[in-house]
């Protein structure tokens, strides 16, 4: 039922935008205002507060839906949940009234403020200061890759309050859009969702009270990882929404085109391929749904089961739109869709690739797996194994030492070493 609700309003209210929100790179106001007036745009907020009071895999079911049409839009929900869950896991009471009451109503939405041009991965090493000064705060720094930046009302950032101390010196301030010596940089030209602005945000002598603070001084840096493990699934709904779109696509595609006097969906050919798509899918949207239930009873292995999903989700998208592994899918499907600026489903491949990024990028989740997912052996080891570093390896085939001629030839195809 809810799925159903869900893509209805989506299909009538934010596909029609759509392509328009991609090519014109702005705002997708019309979703805002969509799910706002649904209370789709921050279903996690508890009720308590005003909001839904959804669960983890509801909150998953709404983004997905809303990416199936959309890649920008499903971001409005996601983000959302990004930016409020710090004041969720850690804040006080007064700071939830204060912030999840007008998230809830739709009067602003939250963004998460925790990269630097010179903090990605290692976030830690962040330089963003708050300096207390009597009652209230001052932060000055840079915060890189905002999803949403100026669109947001409410921003969650991360600051150095003690610099001996690294992560353990780094705490959480909720600042608003309208403190002044807030502002903006230009939106980041991406190569896809184009429609949710990605900026810097300026934190020039932002004063703000101490009772802004989210927990205890020194506690952001942790509550900001739990945020991510919590949060990582929502990027796999992204994903699972983005790679559900576009095989919908494909299968209405290969009914219409026709070749040999008869629709192309009934080559076994072509069921093998959209077979092979959908067999991926679910295997995806298992592993995001098991996530999102192990983060709403909070288990212990939601790290490895998050990033996991995370994963596995953008490969399988990734796979689905560009055929990027192992061979082409859709784009095989419907060749000339890629260049076709008409096409409402012509951005999946873009999106995809503004996707991957994501909050946290997809290769810096893969450390938050676990030790299994640790590579052994140099570079040159894992690509050809038992060929030494340095050796010459054959171009044509990955399994051959560079020693053994492959078949039908009497010499190998080697590469350069």
């Amino acid at each position: 039922m809810l799925r159903d609700a869900i893509r209805s309003l989506a299909e009538a209210k934010i596909a029609p935008y759509a392509a328009a929100v991609d090519e014109e790179a702005r705002f997708p106001r019309e979703a805002l205002d969509a799910l706002v007036s649904s209370d789709l745009h921050a279903v996690h907020v508890p009720e308590s507060y005003g909001g839904a009071g959804a669960d983890a895999l509801a909150t998953v079911i709404v983004i997905e839906e809303v990416a199936r049409v959309c890649a920008s839009s499903s971001l409005i929900p996601a983000v959302n949940k990004l930016g409020s869950l710090p004041v969720i896991l850690s804040g006080s009471e007064d700071l939830k009234k204060k912030y999840l009451g007008p998230l809830a109503k739709g009067d602003g939405m939250f963004s998460y403020c925790l990269s630097e041009p010179d903090a990605g991965s290692d976030a830690a090493g962040m330089k963003t200061k708050a300096v207390r000064d009597g009652d209230f705060y001052v932060l000055n720094g840079v915060k890189r890759w905002i999803t949403n930046a100026g669109e947001s009302e409410y921003y969650t950032v991360m600051a150095v309050t003690d610099p001996t101390k690294r992560s353990k010196g780094i705490s959480a301030f909720v600042v608003e859009k309208s403190d002044e010596g807030v502002s903006f940089g230009a939106p980041e030209k991406k190569l896809g969702i184009k429609g949710s602005p990605t900026r810097e945000v300026y934190l020039d002598n932002v004063r703000i009270p101490a009772d802004r603070m989210i927990g205890e001084e020194g506690t952001g840096f942790a509550t900001a990882m739990k945020t991510l493990d919590h949060t990582r699934i929502t990027i796999a709904a992204q994903a699972l929404g983005i790679a559900q779109g576009a095989l919908d696509y494909a299968k209405g595609y290969v009914r219409e085109r026709k070749q040999f006097g008869k629709a192309i969906a009934d080559f076994q050919g072509i069921q093998f391929m959209l077979a092979d798509m959908a067999m991926k899918i679910e295997a995806a949207r298992a592993l995001t749904y098991q996530a999102a239930a192990k983060s709403e009873r909070g288990d212990s292995d939601l790290t490895f089961q998050g990033a996991a999903a995370k994963c596995f989700a953008s490969d399988v998208a990734m796979e689905v739109t560009t055929g990027r592994r192992p061979a082409p899918r859709r784009l095989r499907l419907h060749p000339r869709l890629p260049g076709r600026a008409h096409d409402a489903r012509r951005q999946d491949h873009p999106d995809l690739r503004g996707h991957e990024p994501g909050p946290a990028h997809r290769d810096g989740t893969q450390p938050a797996v676990g030790p299994a997912s640790k590579r052994r052996g140099t570079a040159a080891q894992r690509e050809a194994p038992g060929v030494a570093p340095g050796a010459s390896r054959c171009a044509v085939s990955r399994s051959c030492a560079g020693e053994r001629p492959l078949r039908r030839t009497s010499e190998c195809h080697r590469a350069t070493p």
